[in-house]
């Protein structure tokens, strides 16, 4: 029993809008699972980047009113269908974050489906040659499943100690103003790729200890995409040399940001790849540092 991926979608048409290019994959992912809109009780949004910096209303609402998910839900005088949206922000890891949300509000009953969403682009809507992410918005349907062993599994968070994000992005506007609308500063320690190589060994390492994983059943592993071959690095140093297939689209996507674990789902199932009982080890991490592992088993 566990929750399960419906259906997936992604976009990457070139527009320069965090929320457009979420709501494109959301209706392509809506319409691939053959549900109804209004079977959709909860969206989540776990992008970080967001269209002129919005801070309020949270982005999921926006883009809840553009997909038309039960937006009015007195009709006639009485309280219909309802959607509960809302923003989690928690970098790469935000996906599997907005799993756990919503396996639980799937578990309980309160929710049929959830649709969990992201997309990334530079505040000000424009193409900023210097911008590290690329404009990917990403969609994925879930729902609950009463078949054994089916889904999510094993969920593990790690954050590292210490005061060393690794990246930060923030705005000061005691000094920018009203330019900080259309601004997003990076900042990134020069040894941050590979600190963030050997948390993510570390936190592996871990969850294959803790969970007892054998490796030789891990078909695929997919993991975030900060640079070419990362997740290949990560196999080779923890032993698991050609064991798993590892999805590396940086090639061709770039820095997917928080969109990476959804993107590459998306691209082994769409190309027909899965099997069931694959299993599938997504791993992803990012500044703080922070780790996020999950097992799914189709």
């Amino acid at each position: 029993m566990g929750t399960v991926i419906k259906a997936s979608s992604i976009c990457a048409n070139g527009t320069h809008s965090a929320i457009e290019l979420t709501v494109i994959a959301a209706e392509q992912c809506i319409e691939k699972a053959g549900v109804e809109r209004t079977d959709v009780d909860l969206l989540i949004y776990a992008g970080v980047y967001r269209d002129h910096n919005i801070a309020e209303p949270a982005i999921a609402p926006l883009i809840q009113k553009k997909l038309g998910l039960n937006n009015d839900p007195l009709i006639n005088g009485e309280f219909g269908k309802m959607t509960f949206s809302f923003d989690i922000t928690n970098g790469e890891c935000g996906f599997l974050s907005a799993v756990t949300v919503a396996e639980a509000a799937l578990k309980s009953g309160s929710s049929r489906y959830a649709l969990i969403v992201s997309g990334d682009a530079h505040p000000s809507k424009k193409k900023q040659p210097d911008f590290p992410y690329s404009n990917i918005g990403s969609a994925v349907l879930l729902a609950y499943t009463e078949e054994k062993e089916k889904g999510f599994t094993n969920f593990m968070f790690k954050t590292a100690n210490g005061d060393n994000p690794g990246l930060k992005s923030y705005l000061e506007f005691d000094k920018i103003g009203t330019r900080g609308r259309e601004m997003a500063l990076i900042y990134m320690d020069n040894d941050y790729h590979s600190k963030l190589h050997s948390f993510a060994v570390e936190s592996i390492r871990e969850y294959i200890g803790a969970h007892m994983v054998d490796p030789l059943n891990v078909r695929y592993l997919v993991t975030s995409q900060q640079y070419k071959g990362f997740g290949s690095k990560i196999t080779h140093a923890i032993g698991l040399n050609g064991t798993p297939k590892v999805i590396d689209l940086h090639d061709e996507y770039g820095d997917s940001h928080t969109s990476s674990l959804p993107l590459s789902f998306h691209h082994i199932f769409n190309n027909g790849e899965l099997k069931e009982n694959d299993r599938i080890l997504f791993v992803s991490a990012g500044s703080g540092l922070t780790s996020a592992c999950a097992m799914y088993v189709v």
